[in-house]
């Protein structure tokens, strides 16, 4: 027998004989019918998550050089399900934000917890899950023309548009445009599709 096997046999060991003392009670999965956890703050597991936490974001991200932390602010917040105040939470002012935004009367200078963020694209995640959580990941193959009635006219339309303006929309499925891998340009950079989708009364 290797040394190192014998090291585990002998730790397995004293574990099953230690284990009376370290036992615990069956965790219970929650549910509708069991309690959420309360009080979380002053749980010792949670105090001590937070107290590694509030060394681990100021070390690695908010001094850390290498990624640039002069350039962006950020926030962190950690909720339960039973509380309405956080658990955890860390704030990251860019040091340059202040003065970027001397010369406004709008926007912010310090970070905290009521801070508002444009999310912008993160949304689009949640239509997604919501869609796939409603009918289910087997529809991911399936052409966009099939659920939107306006793409499926659009799909049809004979005008004389450039090719490069054209998408063929029988082509483009709901993975596609959920990996954003369906290949379409911004609607902004095509004034040709946009005055298409106008003539159409599909604006």
């Amino acid at each position: 027998m290797r040394p190192r096997s014998r090291y585990l046999l002998a730790a397995t060991a004293f574990l099953s004989a230690c284990g009376g003392g370290l036992a615990k009670a069956p965790c219970p999965l929650y549910g509708p019918l069991l309690p959420r956890p309360k009080n979380l703050l002053v749980d010792p597991g949670i105090q001590y998550a937070a107290y590694l936490l509030n060394d681990i974001f100021p070390q690695y991200i908010d001094n850390e050089p290498r990624i640039g932390p002069d350039r962006f602010s950020y926030s962190v917040q950690v909720f339960s399900g039973s509380e309405d105040y956080p658990l955890w939470q860390h704030h990251w002012t860019a040091p340059n934000l202040a003065a970027m935004n001397s010369s406004t009367t709008t926007g912010t200078r310090k970070i905290d917890g009521d801070t508002v963020y444009r999310i912008g694209s993160v949304t689009k995640i949640f239509t997604v899950l919501t869609f796939l959580a409603t009918v289910g990941d087997g529809v991911m193959n399936d052409p966009i023309t099939k659920y939107l009635p306006d793409i499926e006219k659009l799909a049809r339309n004979t005008s004389t548009v450039p090719g490069i303006f054209k998408p063929d929309w029988d082509e483009i499925t709901v993975g596609s445009l959920a990996t954003q891998m369906s290949g379409l340009i911004r609607d902004c950079l095509c004034p040709i599709l946009i005055t298409t989708l106008q003539d159409m009364g599909l604006d």
